[in-house]
């Protein structure tokens, strides 16, 4: 999660006008259908993020992946 976080983030100061954090805040509020290794991810209008969960498990020390849920 934290890694399409910071990939979401790169695309909107990609897509910025600037680096003025007021341009960057525009441009994720304007991402639509982004690609991350979660699943797809939408902003909505309060730029709050619209993607599936995902469920993880500790077993015998290790994290395994369990499902996705998506968003209804």
């Amino acid at each position: 999660m934290g890694f399409d976080a910071m990939n979401l983030l790169r695309s909107a100061v990609d897509q910025a006008s600037s680096l003025n954090p007021k341009a960057i805040r525009n441009a994720i509020a304007s991402i639509r259908d982004f690609e991350g290794v979660t699943g797809k991810i939408q902003i909505d209008a309060n730029r709050n993020a619209i993607k599936p969960a995902v469920v993880l498990k500790f077993e015998e020390g290790k994290l395994r992946f369990v499902e996705r849920v998506e968003t209804q």
